[in-house]
């Protein structure tokens, strides 16, 4: 009895191998690429404004999740709309370093953590004001390697990035 049991659980295991491999829709290579280019849209589209680079790279409905409380779910059109009116409107420049990602090819996540630093100067109504801080970006994609969820981590409380986003916002008048 003993024996059998064991049997059944190693014929359970190779099954769950086999169903865990087969449905992987993201090589390890894919997401290390997706990863760079993924950075490489946010540098670029902060730098011109312009995030319609990394449009194609997202499926056309995606959850978000980030540090201070910002979350969603919806068509890509209602993240873009969100990133215009909150980050894309106050960094000019996003310079990731010391770039460290890692693919989950059973469950087609990616996770990234770096180093940036960020010109948070409202694209010019501020002071420039470099902010040097850690994030990780964690995706999740579809079997078309669309990305279907986007989630950012980093301190939302932190002292100098707060100061330089109160640099970057435009004063209001009482």
């Amino acid at each position: 009895p003993v024996l059998t049991h064991t049997m059944q659980m190693m014929r359970s295991f190779v099954l769950f191998l086999a169903c865990a491999t087969t449905a992987t829709a993201i090589t390890e290579a894919e997401g290390m690429t997706l990863a760079t280019d993924f950075l490489a849209s946010i540098s670029t589209g902060f730098k011109a404004n312009d995030m319609s680079a990394q449009k194609q790279m997202m499926a056309q409905d995606v959850g978000w999740d980030w540090s201070g409380g910002v979350k969603g779910a919806g068509p890509q059109a209602d993240f873009f709309k969100l990133m215009e009116g909150s980050w894309q409107a106050v960094v000019s420049d996003f310079l990731p370093t010391n770039v460290f990602s890692v693919v989950d090819t059973a469950q087609n996540k990616i996770a990234t953590s770096f180093e940036v630093t960020l010109n948070i100067d409202g694209r010019g109504a501020g002071p420039v004001c470099l902010f040097t801080g850690r994030n990780m970006f964690t995706i999740t994609v579809d079997n078309d390697n669309k990305i279907t969820y986007f989630g950012g981590l980093w301190d939302a409380n932190n002292a100098a990035m707060n100061a330089c986003l109160a640099s970057a916002m435009p004063k209001q008048e009482l």
